[in-house]
């Protein structure tokens, strides 16, 4: 059985990316089975897991429902992604030592953008119900945190938090407006992924660029799917061009004003100019 893991920020693209992926008849794809990560860690307060979180009967509860569930989906390669990840780099290693890693990088100012946006909507009721159905009794306590959360999704409000929860989230300042609350969560999740990302062996990670992916598709997934290993290249290339949207890129730009993109300016610049961007 091998093991791959897409890391990435929420709005990063892990979504587009994962389903492509999840094309191949070799891969069982799994999206965002949080549920399963934090069993018996329910009560840390963030998404920050390390060696230290793991114990014998967690390292082999998650093993055992990762290839419990590529099993039933006839396969042998599992792959699937989980925002919350990006705080979780050596958990899933101590976990997956021989696994793969992909890191998704994407520039802030859009995962901002998109992150507004997504706030405002109402639940994915179906998604709701999925996550639950594929829990076992002994996950439902994760879901069961949330409740407060999703009511406020039933109910039509806009939510104060979406996404991951950096160490310490619930201290950020009380006058943060939802744009420099998604800055401060893309920033400290991306460097926290970037920093774990080090600590792997090469022949175990590879780093992508969301806007690399989306104006050259078939160089940059022909080299993940080198990577990975997977066969039927072709079908995954031939989709990853025609669904990508390089117009997404610079959506941003359009959409948050010179006053918002100072708001979030001292919270993303120093990240983004360390990731290769430019303000």
């Amino acid at each position: 059985m091998q093991f791959s893991f897409l890391i990435g920020t929420h709005r990063s693209g892990t979504t587009w990316l994962g389903g492509l992926l999840g094309e191949s008849p070799d891969v069982a794809y799994w999206v965002e089975p949080r549920q399963v990560w934090t069993y018996r860690n329910w009560f840390e307060g963030s998404d920050r897991l390390t060696e230290e979180n793991v114990t014998e009967p967690i390292r082999k509860h998650i093993r055992k429902r990762f290839e419990t569930y590529a099993l039933e989906h006839d396969r042998q390669h599992f792959i699937e992604k989980t925002p919350s990840n990006c705080f979780r780099v050596p958990f899933m290693r101590q976990i997956f030592p021989e696994a793969k890693f992909i890191l998704l990088i994407r520039d802030g100012r859009a995962v901002v953008r998109s992150t507004d946006e997504i706030m405002a909507k109402g639940p994915d009721n179906s998604r709701i119900v999925q996550r639950i159905k594929e829990s076992t009794l002994g996950e439902l306590p994760a879901i069961a945190m949330r409740i407060p959360w999703l009511v406020q999704k039933v109910l039509g409000r806009r939510v104060n938090s979406w996404g991951v929860h950096p160490p310490g989230w619930r201290d950020w300042p009380s006058d943060l407006n939802p744009l420099q609350s998604a800055a401060r969560q893309w920033s400290e999740s991306i460097n926290a992924a970037v920093r774990d990302f080090r600590d792997l062996p090469e022949r175990q990670k590879t780093v992508l660029r969301y806007e690399d992916l989306v104006l050259d598709p078939e160089k940059k997934m022909n080299e993940l799917i080198d990577f990975l290993g997977l066969s039927h290249g072709r079908r995954i290339v031939a989709l990853a061009q025609e669904n990508c949207r390089p117009e997404s890129i610079d959506k941003w730009r359009n959409v948050l004003s010179e006053d918002e993109l100072e708001s979030i300016e001292p919270i993303v610049r120093e990240t983004l100019e360390a990731l290769g961007y430019s303000w």
